[in-house]
Parts: C-alpha cells; structure tokens; sequence
C-alpha cells in the first residue's frame, strides 16, 4: 500500500494542532503531553505515575467545516493512521478556529469501509469513511467519553 509520505514542514505547520488537545482535554488523574517523536501518535496520555495509557490523534477538518455543523453525512479519517488502531488511542477532527471537534476511538475504524480520495496533496489516499453519527461531537462530550474511559 503506497501512502503518502510524512512531510516536516507540513508537520511543523499544523503541530499547534497538538496545542489545542493540551489546551481543551483534560483527563482527570492524567497528564497529557506533547509527543516528543513527531513520527507518533501527537500527544500522550499519561498516569500520574508517568506510566503512557493512550494517545490522541489530531487532523484538521477546518477547509470545509467551519461552525459547530459539519457539512457532510460522513467523516474522513486517515487510513494512514492505522497503525494505531490496536492500541489505546483516539482520533479527533477540529474545525476551523477548533471551536468544534469530533472524536472516534481508533479501534472502531475497523468496522468502516476504506474509501480512495484524490485530494490536492495526494492521489489515491486512503480514508475510513465514517457516518458523523459515530462520532463524538463537542469538546464536553469527548472530555465526559475520554474522563469515562481513562478513570
């Protein structure tokens, strides 16, 4: 499978992405943490003994979905990101401005259809093309799912 490849400088550009999730999560009796390695998971869900339990994944969806409605009857997320499926993560989309967001846990991608995209960046990229009501949507609503799952 051919994906597109990792590209620093787009990386480095949407990194205040991972500032949003420090900024909006919070996890009681958890730390969160930038990841340090920017070939992995964007930040890191810590134990307060520093032992890592989970991650957090983030994409911007801010090009089409601007207010707290999201113009479409799916949501794409990154096949890409599949490495992390079996493991204890989760994926979430913000909006324009991160107003907005919304969150799937990554091991309920298996269940989806994997639908082929050209995008303006790459041709043939590979999405988990999933219904928006799978989604948690709202930042109270995936801080309530995430505090539930972590205590």
């Amino acid at each position: 499978m051919l994906y597109k490849p990792f590209n620093v400088e787009s990386h480095a550009k949407y990194s205040p992405l991972e500032a949003v999730l420090l900024e909006k999560i919070e996890i009681k009796e958890h730390q969160l943490e930038r990841n340090p390695n920017p070939f992995d998971i964007d930040v890191l869900v810590h134990k307060c003994d520093g032992e890592v339990v989970g991650g957090l994944e983030c994409e911007s969806h801010a090009k089409h979905w601007i207010g707290d409605e999201f113009p479409f009857k799916t949501m794409h997320f990154l096949h890409r990101k599949h490495k992390y499926i079996d493991q204890d993560n989760f994926y979430i989309m913000l909006n324009r401005g991160a107003t907005s967001a919304c969150m799937l846990p990554f091991g309920r991608l298996k269940q989806f259809k994997i639908k082929r995209i050209d995008t303006s960046t790459w041709k043939g990229d590979m999405f988990y093309d999933v219904p928006i009501y799978e989604c948690i949507w709202g930042w109270n609503k995936i801080n309530h799912y995430l505090n539930k799952h972590f205590n």
